[in-house]
Formats: C-alpha cells, sequence, structure tokens
C-alpha cells in the first residue's frame, strides 16, 4: 500500500519530532513543508530557522521533495496565529489543484471558513476526528461512564512538564517508538496534534470533547482508560499531561495546574516522567519537587528530563512567553533518574527507568 503524501502548514519548529519518529506514521509521508506565506522550505532553510532540526543528527530528511506532489494539505493549529487572509489564500492555492485539506486541532471560526472554500473547490475538507474514526478508535465523543472509579491495571507511563515548552513530545514519542520496538503493545494518548495519524489520541480531544463538570470529566476520563484497557488489551499506555504542573507566574498562570490535578485524579501512573526547562539542578530540588507531586497529585517522580529549551526572560512581562532552544545543561543526580536531550540523541531508551 503506498503511503500518503502530505504537506505540513504552517511548519514550525514544533513539529520536527514528528520527523525525527517518522517511522510512527507508516502510512503517511511528509515531504513539503510550507512556510507561513506558502514558501516550500528546502531542508536548509528549515535547519537555519530551528537550531533543533540542525542539531538532531538522528533526524533522516529523506522524505523532503520540495516538487513532490502532494496528497494531502494537512494544517495544524499554528494556522490561527498567522494573517487570517494570507493563511486561507495559501489554502485556496492548494484546493484549487485538488488537493484534501486536512485539519488538526483548528479551532471552529477559521474550520468553517476553511470549508467554505473547500466546498466551492469541490475538494474534500476532513477533520481529525474523521481520521481517527476512520481507524476504528474508540469513540470517545459517545462514551458512556459512571461516577464510579475503575481501577486500571495497565502498566501507566505519564510525562508532564513545568511549563509547556520542554520537549514534552518528544519523550513520548522516544517512549512509544522504543515500546514497539520492543514488541510490546502501546496506546498512547498524546499532547500533539497529530496523534491521530499514528492511531493514538490527542489528549485535549478526548478531555474536552464534552461540556463536563470537573468531577465528571474525571471518572468520564478514567472510564475511557478502562474501556482502552478492555478493548485494545495494551501493554502499557502514554499518557502526555498537556497542561504544566505549576503557576510559572501571576501573568503566566498556565492554568494553574487544574487539568493535570484532574488527570492524575483520574489515574495513578507507574512511572512519571517531569520534564524540565534547560537549567542547573540538583538533588535538593528534585527533593522538594518530589514531595509537590507527591502532596499536590499523588505521584511519585520516577525520573526528570531536562529539556533544551527555557523561557526568555523578556517575555516573562509579555502575555505570550517566547522560548529559546539553549546549549545542554548535563544535570547529575546521586539519588534520581535524570535524563537530558542527549540521551534521546543517542537512542537510549527512556523505558528502563
Amino acid at each position: 500500500m503506498s503511503k500518503v503524501n502530505v504537506g505540513i502548514y504552517p511548519f514550525d519548529e514544533s513539529f520536527v519530532p514528528v520527523i525525527r519518529y517518522k517511522e510512527l506514521f507508516d502510512k503517511y509521508r511528509f515531504c513539503l513543508f510550507i512556510n507561513h506565506n506558502g514558501n516550500i522550505l528546502s531542508e536548509e532553510e528549515i535547519k537555519d530557522k530551528s537550531t533543533y532540526a540542525r542539531e538532531y543528527h538522528e533526524i533522516k530528511w529523506d522524505d523532503l521533495d520540495t516538487n513532490s506532489n502532494i496528497d494531502v494539505l494537512l494544517v495544524t493549529s499554528n494556522v490561527e496565529v498567522l494573517d487570517c487572509d494570507v493563511a486561507l489564500g495559501v489554502i485556496e492555492k492548494y484546493c484549487k489543484k485538488g488537493i484534501e485539506i486536512w485539519l488538526m486541532g483548528v479551532q471552529v471560526t477559521f474550520r468553517k471558513r476553511v470549508k467554505e472554500i473547500c466546498s466551492l473547490n469541490n475538494v474534500r475538507c476532513k477533520m481529525q476526528d474523521d481520521i481517527q474514526f476512520e481507524n476504528g478508535m474508540i469513540d470517545y465523543r459517545n462514551l458512556k461512564y459512571s461516577l464510579v472509579q475503575q481501577i486500571i491495571e495497565t502498566p501507566i507511563v505519564s510525562v508532564a512538564g513545568v511549563v509547556p515548552v520542554a520537549q514534552k513530545y518528544q519523550i513520548q514519542l522516544n517512549l512509544l517508538n522504543n515500546f514497539k520496538k520492543d514488541g510490546y503493545k502501546v496506546v498512547l494518548i498524546g499532547t500533539g496534534e497529530l496523534n491521530e495519524l499514528m492511531g493514538a489520541y490527542s489528549l485535549g480531544d478526548v478531555l474536552f470533547c464534552r461540556d463536563l463538570p470537573e468531577v465528571h470529566r474525571i471518572h468520564y476520563f478514567n472510564n475511557f482508560l478502562k474501556e482502552i484497557e478492555k478493548r485494545d488489551k495494551p501493554d502499557v499506555i502514554i499518557i502526555g499531561i498537556d497542561d504544566p504542573l505549576l503557576s510559572l507566574s501571576s501573568r503566566h498562570p498556565f492554568n494553574y495546574g487544574i487539568y493535570a490535578t484532574e488527570l492524575y485524579s483520574a489515574f495513578s501512573p507507574d512511572i512519571s516522567i517531569i520534564a524540565l526547562m534547560n537549567g542547573n539542578y540538583n538533588d535538593d530540588f528534585y527533593d522538594e519537587f518530589g514531595k509537590l507531586c507527591r502532596f499536590k497529585y499523588n505521584i511519585d517522580a520516577s525520573a526528570y528530563f531536562v529539556s533544551r529549551y527555557v523561557s526568555l526572560s523578556a517575555s516573562m512581562y509579555r502575555e505570550k512567553l517566547s522560548y529559546a532552544y539553549s546549549s545542554e545543561i548535563q544535570n547529575l543526580s546521586e539519588k534520581y533518574t535524570v535524563f537530558s536531550n542527549s540521551d534521546i540523541e543517542q537512542r537510549l531508551s527512556l523505558i528502563h527507568i
């Protein structure tokens, strides 16, 4: 069966882990990466814009083909930070070529305008739900649930972070890739937008597909995990916690860790990986953070991952934080398991923690 040729719009650095672990997306070939104004990016241009892409030597760029004819233009939620008219113009250009448009994580207002363009050009427009349920995944939108906590017997690995950008998705894909290579059956409920393309679930879609009060949402998610366990019988479930565990400041409260609290009330992870910003940490820090995890979330921090991203101090007073991909700082510990970006670069599995 031939692969579907996919173009990504708009391409940004957050998509780099998907290229790195492209074998997980075995039905698709990501061959065109398109910037905000519709220009197709070469490998050199991508590396010029992204230190992450430039330094991550495990990435294989062989699918990249600036002259490729694509079957699908995959539009991500990043489109919503662009000038609306420019973005719609780029999408319309591909519609006029008869190319299908797939919308992943795009909000209702923009989605409606794209659907209108697709309709005028007689081109199919698919949502991530369409892709997911075509693959026979659980219809969580209509899942019946009870206000009784179910015991989840399948081992669960959770990946959480202290800021939104801490390479959490990279960790999730690393775990998924290595588990699969070792022959395990895995279900991922992840933080990325393209999970449906590899038969996984996107956490935000599952958690907020219904307008439920907090207590009901906890039981609903718990029952969803039980349904996965009963139907799919996985060896392990990986769950990416979308929101940060802590508020950073009054300007950047990150939902005060409320959604993390709800999720950890729905399940108890067997392994918890905490992703940190780049920096120098010591065992005193890990001691204190471990106490916070136990008392606030009732979990034990099994391991820490020190990412290469750090928030820029100048953005602390702005509405939106900015991040820099910085030089790796090695953090050693005599008491705790601590990973860094180079551990993933060298393909050391995070499984054996």
